[in-house]
């Protein structure tokens, strides 16, 4: 009995850690906006890259937005022709 419970404290540790460890940059993903995807196409950051080579930015923007109380989320605008 003692052993499972051991067992499954680790378990609920390891699902915590996973859950509070953030994404890195690389991971993140981008949602694109255009004549194509009207309702948004999600991308990778890497895919992103590739596709704006050779664009112009027009503006760029960086906000809080609203979050679950206790968290920070931040989105940022990029108007790209």
């Amino acid at each position: 009995m003692r052993s499972f419970i051991i067992i499954t404290v680790l378990s609920a540790l390891a699902a915590c850690y996973g859950a509070a460890v953030l994404p890195s940059e690389d991971e993140m993903v981008t949602i694109i906006y255009d004549d194509k995807s009207p309702n948004g196409i999600i991308m990778s950051r890497a895919d992103f890259d590739a596709r704006s080579q050779g664009w112009v930015l027009l503006s760029e923007a960086n906000d809080l937005i609203p979050a679950v109380e206790g968290q920070v989320q931040s989105i940022r605008m990029v108007y790209r022709a």
